[in-house]
């Protein structure tokens, strides 16, 4: 089960989720990717990251988003408690902005778990 409100995300331990990230301009329209440039996708309490995903220009689809993928192993051993997540697009220069920031992410506990 995945549950996407505005930016917040909520997740069963374990499971398996894809979620589209559509970085956009200043007008709001979607970034067109050029080699070089990415997407860091990172879950983290306090200081201690989570989740950390790297996503590329060759990775975007043709409506400009980007599809994250959540395996089992990225929650199945994380405590059930909210997190927070954030989008950071890095240009091939070097140069980057946050464009998710300081949202929520919430890992709830699953009753039946998978062994891994």
């Amino acid at each position: 089960m995945i549950d996407i409100d505005v930016n917040d995300i909520e997740i069963v331990q374990g499971n398996t989720a894809e979620i589209d990230i559509t970085p956009l301009e200043d007008d709001d329209t979607p970034v067109i990717m050029q080699n070089g440039d990415k997407v860091i996708f990172t879950v983290a309490l306090g200081r201690k990251t989570y989740i950390r995903k790297e996503l590329t220009a060759a990775m975007q689809n043709e409506d400009r988003s980007l599809t994250l993928m959540l395996n089992p192993e990225d929650t199945i051993n994380m405590p059930p408690i909210d997190y927070e997540y954030d989008c950071l697009f890095i240009f091939a220069d070097g140069s980057s902005y946050t464009f998710i920031q300081k949202a929520k992410f919430t890992v709830d506990k699953a009753i039946s778990k998978r062994v891994m």
